[in-house]
C-alpha cells in the first residue's frame, strides 16, 4: 500500500504539471492528494505494527523529522526554482522526484521489514 501511494502520489503531481486542460489537472490533483492521505496511512501502520510501544514515540519522531525538514529546503529551493523553469515544470520534477524516491524507499524498507521481528506495539489501557 505504501508503494501504491507514492507512485499515485508521483504520478497525480506529474500528471499535474503535463495536462493540457484543467480537467485532467484536477484527476491529478486529486491523485496525488489521494495517495498522501494513503501514504500517512500506510506509514503509520507500518510504523505501529513493527516497532514496540516504548519506542514509538522516537521512531515517529525520527521518521517525520525528514520529511518536514525536507519541505523546509523545498520551499527554500523552490521559489528559485519556480522562478526559473516556471510552475508547470515545477509539478513535473516534483512528481519525478516523488517518482524517484521509490528507488531508494523500496529497498531499505524492504531489508528493514526483511530482518526486523513483527512484533505490534500494545498499548496498555488508558485509566
Amino acid at each position: 500500500m505504501l508503494y501504491a501511494a507514492v507512485v499515485a502520489l508521483g504520478i497525480g503531481t506529474l500528471a499535474t504539471g503535463v495536462s493540457p486542460a484543467i480537467g485532467i489537472a484536477l484527476v491529478g490533483q486529486a491523485l496525488a492528494g489521494a495517495g498522501a492521505g494513503w501514504h500517512h496511512v500506510a506509514a503509520d501502520t507500518l510504523i505501529q505494527q513493527n516497532v514496540p510501544a516504548e519506542r514509538l514515540g522516537v521512531v515517529f519522531g525520527t521518521v517525520y523529522m525528514f520529511p518536514y525538514a525536507a519541505e523546509v529546503l523545498a520551499y527554500l529551493a523552490g521559489a528559485s526554482l519556480l522562478g526559473a523553469i516556471g510552475p508547470r515544470w515545477l509539478l513535473v520534477v516534483s512528481g519525478v522526484g516523488i517518482l524517484a524516491t521509490l528507488a531508494l524507499v523500496v529497498p531499505l524498507l524492504s531489508r528493514a521489514l526483511g530482518r526486523a521481528p513483527r512484533r505490534p506495539a500494545v498499548l496498555a489501557p488508558a485509566g
